[in-house]
């Protein structure tokens, strides 16, 4: 929980830093996001990292929403501060104007930053070859812009000068990548034909599990045969090829010759199961055989299976 607690106040910590040596606070909340989100391998245990997921998760939710309250909050008072008549009509077209230049400077920029490196450097263009230009048009048309933004311009100050103006650019901008392109991206993707490309997810988790087997099977045969017994070192091994041969078993559950009105009876009945361990398990702890630290730690792997489960059924 301190540790937890620590990644909610590390944002507080760079902005306040940043702010008195006059920087941006809101660029070196992203940067310091970015940091601790690499970092978070290496600094934080198992039990952190699943804490703090939880928590940001919740809390992203309600910066998230309260950050769309504040543009519906704002907008109204930029509006009737904004002079009225021609001269609102021309802070319109100019807001307008910015957003079309806000789309046109990213899709022009998508093309050299993704050409140029690898023009440079031949080890890079080997490793990562230049992606298509159809793909490159598709990562430009992505740039809609939201809470970052919208938190750079609420920012500023009171008494900074052409503040309502500038706020009312940035709530164009939103508004429109978020409409123009948000709602012009299928049909961009079905004009490039795009769609139905690459690996599905099972796929990849696939691939991943297999080599994270690997992975386990080498580091057995190199890493920790001094000090460890054969037998302890097959035991291991043959625990993670059982927990990989599982999760295939799982994955096969997504296969749409096996999917059916079998399989969704299956997937039921599971949830079913798992609903009645959780009635037995509240009422062990009612009956004061089993303290509630337990019925916690219990509870939480019956709701991860029954997520695993929804996930599969609900899978396309």
């Amino acid at each position: 929980m301190i540790e937890t607690a620590a990644t909610l106040l590390t944002p507080f910590a760079a902005y306040l830093i940043c702010e008195a040596v006059h920087c941006s606070g809101v660029l070196a909340v992203v940067c310091a996001g970015l940091m601790v989100r690499q970092s978070s391998r290496r600094s934080f245990s198992e039990a952190t990292r699943l804490h703090a997921t939880a928590v940001w998760e919740s809390v992203v939710f309600v910066i998230t929403g309260l950050s769309f309250i504040f543009i519906g909050l704002e907008m109204r008072e930029v509006v009737q501060n904004l002079a009225t008549g021609e001269q609102f009509l021309s802070d319109s077209l100019g807001a307008t104007a910015i957003l079309f230049v806000t789309i046109a400077v990213r899709l022009v920029w998508v093309f050299p930053a993704a050409w140029l490196p690898r023009f440079l450097s031949n080890r890079l263009r080997q490793k990562d070859p230049s992606p298509p230009w159809k793909h490159l048009l598709l990562i430009g048309w992505t740039g809609m812009r939201g809470v970052v933004s919208l938190a750079a311009a609420l920012a500023l100050p009171a008494d900074f000068p052409f503040r309502t103006l500038i706020l009312f650019v940035v709530f164009v901008v939103i508004l429109g990548t978020l409409v123009v392109q948000g709602v012009s991206l299928p049909w961009i993707v079905r004009v490039l034909q795009l769609g139905g490309g690459g690996r599905s997810q099972s796929e990849q988790e696939l691939d991943a599990r297999l080599t994270l087997l690997a992975c386990a099977n080498i580091y057995l045969d190199e890493k920790t045969v001094r000090g460890v017994n054969r037998d302890e070192i097959e035991y291991l091994r043959s625990y993670f090829r059982s927990h990989a041969d599982s999760w295939l078993m799982r994955l096969n559950l997504e296969d749409e010759s096996i999917l059916g009105h079998q399989s969704s009876l299956c997937h039921k009945a599971f949830s079913g199961v798992l609903a009645a361990q959780r009635h037995r398990l509240h009422e062990l702890f009612r009956e004061s055989i089993i303290e509630e630290a337990l019925v916690q730690k219990l509870e939480r792997e019956i709701d991860m299976e029954e997520s695993r489960i929804k996930s599969i059924a609900n899978a396309p």
